[in-house]
């Protein structure tokens, strides 16, 4: 590798401490804005002066030369800091308007100390023979979440001036994310937030990807709303097939049999023709983690509303933990983590535990959201935590072949109300309905 000195800024990083001595209030707000960390430093006295600042502001006590030595102190940092340099410090600082030129500098410096971090991995992967696939999902996502932002931060003003026009569409629409397809489900959530995961969780067979379906087709089709789909468990040409059945209203055990009329057929494939002019993306395949982020990432612009088809199907990566808790617990945050930095919405369906569906005693239970399989880290993450248990009023494993007693829980929602709706499966139209609508026609 090159020569590295030139990853490192001393004489900016001098200037910006200065500057911070000078005038702190102002100061912070220009370091906030432009997402300084502490990893913008590259000399250890700097970083942790930068640390021991940080923790007055936390405080509310003043920035002080004095006061900041104390701190560093207080953290075990102080071994090469002094007063003197904090003096030179204020001094090199002639004009805080010049300090953005500074963080430039010290933003390039950041990313190339990044790029080479990364020329190592890549270089270490490549020599332990890690797949070519999961080396590019690795490569996109540290370009897409290790760089500096290059965000423009919001003021307050722009964020009281965007809650006010969301609060004005919602008594148009009825909520200030995403709608949800059930008007039951909607009226108690309030729709889907933008920025944040949604989970839902079933046990197998009870209904989830149908689900997930359902209402991804509503939002293409009634609200034209572009979506995206992570598929891994099924092939995109299935949840195609799902679609047309809801839209069409199909029994779709009468195509597979071959019991289906050439008229029907017809009628199959039209309806599909008309669905590809539709908003609505399917990626299909084993993915890991860090290649299904990346596709969140790419396409976030253009697509607000994501699903993931399902988080134990995610594909293991050397980058995951061995222990299955781990693991599920890396996949939350990082899904997390995009909702948040790009502003999407995330439907993430999990699996259940056995314990979600019966008692010690082998009674029919509701699950609850403690059920979710492999990690806490799903409910702690999840801003709404949407739940399917087969109704109480079957026995042992026994199910129905069409209308179905389905509970959709809402078991947890940070900006609404939780409780219980009873649903109907409605397998021979490929649609969950609202138990309160299975007499009313066209109830879509």
């Amino acid at each position: 590798m090159a020569d590295r000195l030139h990853l490192a800024a001393p004489d900016a990083e001098r200037y910006v401490i200065g500057a911070i001595f000078k005038e702190p209030k102002h100061m912070f707000e220009i370091l906030s804005a432009s997402n300084v960390t502490s990893d913008w430093f590259f000399v250890p006295r700097w970083r942790y002066t930068f640390n021991a600042m940080s923790a007055l502001r936390v405080r509310g006590s003043a920035i002080e030369p004095a006061a900041v030595l104390n701190a560093a102190k207080v953290a075990g940092e102080d071994k090469f800091i002094g007063n003197s340099v904090y003096e030179e410090a204020i001094q090199s600082c002639k004009d805080v308007r010049n300090v953005r030129y500074y963080l430039d500098i010290l933003k390039d410096c950041l990313a190339k100390r990044v790029l080479c971090k990364m020329a190592d991995d890549i270089q270490r992967d490549a020599l332990c023979q890690m797949p070519a696939d999961e080396m590019i999902g690795k490569i996109k996502w540290s370009l897409s979440s290790e760089l500096p932002s290059v965000k423009v931060a919001e003021t307050v003003d722009d964020k009281l001036d965007a809650l006010g026009a969301a609060y004005k569409q919602a008594r148009k629409s009825g909520t200030t994310g995403l709608p949800y397809r059930w008007k039951e489900l909607h009226a108690m959530t309030a729709g889907m937030p933008r920025g944040k995961v949604v989970v839902v969780g079933a046990r197998p067979k009870v209904g989830k990807t149908q689900f997930m379906c359902n209402q991804t087709f509503t939002l293409a089709a009634s609200y034209n709303l572009p979506v995206g789909i992570i598929e891994i468990e099924m092939s995109e040409s299935e949840i195609r097939e799902r679609f047309i059945g809801d839209d069409l209203n199909l029994e779709l055990f009468d195509f597979r049999s071959g019991r289906a009329t050439d008229a029907q057929i017809k009628e199959f494939i039209k309806a599909g023709k008309r669905h590809k002019e539709m908003p609505i993306n399917i990626f299909d395949g084993n993915r890991t983690i860090e290649n299904i982020c990346m596709v969140i990432r790419d396409q976030a612009k253009e697509i607000p509303f994501w699903c993931i088809d399902y988080m134990q199907r995610i594909k293991q990566s050397k980058l995951d933990p061995r222990s299955d808790r781990e693991r599920y617990e890396r996949y939350s945050n990082m899904i997390t983590d995009v909702a948040n930095e790009t502003g999407v919405t995330i439907m993430a369906l999990c699996q259940l535990n056995r314990e979600a569906e019966f008692d010690i005693k082998g009674k029919r239970i509701l699950p609850q959201a403690k059920h979710l399989k492999g990690s806490g880290a799903f409910e702690q993450d999840a801003h709404q935590v949407v739940l399917l248990g087969r109704g109480l009023e079957l026995d042992g494993e026994s199910e129905y072949d069409d209308d179905q007693p389905t509970i959709v829980r809402v078991a947890y929602n940070r900006t609404g109300y939780t409780g219980d709706i009873e649903f109907l499966y409605r397998k021979s139209q490929q649609k969950f309905i609202e138990k309160s609508m299975a007499n009313v026609r066209d109830e879509e």
